[in-house]
């Protein structure tokens, strides 16, 4: 629930800042969203440095090994700090060559935040298949996943639709052209159209991630948006006439195929194991 509370504020607090600069124009709007595409890459350093101590440290609490939760943490603070200096060093020296790396002449660049609903319930069904799989209840993890999936993706279902219904009111609220406008209530249909999809495919993913197959989620996450949405999305680019909307679509879409492997991966029970019972055994063979 803390970790629900702490998106929702972070999300609600993004909302109300992209309102107030929205009432600013389009301009201003540009040039926060590319900033945003900086802030986005950090914050990916900082989710993927830390990912995999947090499953230990989920494992070690389930296990009620409250020492190595400890270790984990300070762990993860120290990681932290390390990246925050790095990346606040990079910003300030090279800050203005990065911001001109998304700007084109004649290009526009808009954002489109709306596709945060799902982060909370995902990272919750992390921590606790984590726990309990730390205290040895790998069938009881196995059932509260298909429950917490089920209920991410029909939560989804709701919002999306609800979504759907605002979307022609929500680019109301910025102060920008029609054909912007236009365009935000296209990309937000299609946003709330593939919610349910994308619901089920992080679930998929952070199941795998809570047994501790980072290879795998790798695989499923990295190497499928290099060599199956990016070329996708070139292709039709490229190679056709459609526009941003259609495109769009397709690449939202695409996502559907890694649904489908992330349904076929956990329905194998390949990501059911117990890292703290792993880590147990080592310390134990090493005494």
């Amino acid at each position: 629930m803390p970790i629900v509370i702490q998106n929702g504020i972070t999300n609600f607090v993004g909302l109300l800042d992209n309102l107030m600069v929205g009432q600013i124009g389009t301009t201003q709007m540009n040039g926060i969203a590319i900033a945003n595409q900086l802030i986005f890459v950090f914050n990916l350093f900082i989710f993927g440095a830390i990912s995999g101590a947090g499953i230990f440290g989920a494992q070690f609490y389930g296990r009620g090994d409250y020492g190595n939760v400890r270790n984990v943490l300070r762990l993860k603070i120290y990681i932290c700090a390390a990246i925050c200096a790095l990346s606040i060093t990079v910003f300030l020296l090279f800050g203005r060559q990065l911001l001109a790396l998304y700007l084109s002449e004649g290009g526009e660049s808009a954002g489109n935040p709306v596709q945060t609903l799902g982060a909370g319930q995902t990272y919750l069904m992390l921590m606790l298949i984590g726990l309990l799989f730390g205290a040895g209840k790998t069938e009881e993890a196995i059932n509260s996943n298909r429950k917490l999936t089920f209920f991410a993706v029909a939560v989804c279902v709701l919002f999306g639709g609800l979504l759907a219904g605002a979307s022609p009111f929500i680019p109301l609220l910025y102060n920008t052209e029609p054909n912007v406008r236009a365009l935000a209530t296209d990309f937000i249909l299609i946003s709330a159209a593939t919610m349910p999809i994308h619901a089920f495919m992080h679930c998929s993913y952070f199941t795998m991630r809570s047994g501790g197959r980072t290879v795998i989620t790798f695989l499923f996450d990295s190497v499928y948006l290099w060599c199956i949405t990016l070329p996708i999305v070139w292709c039709f680019t490229h190679l056709t006439v459609l526009g941003i909307v259609a495109v769009y679509a397709i690449a939202q879409f695409s996502d559907a195929i890694k649904a489908v492997f992330g349904f076929v991966l956990v329905k194998k029970r390949i990501w059911v194991r117990d890292l703290a019972v792993c880590d147990s055994a080592e310390e134990s063979a090493q005494a």
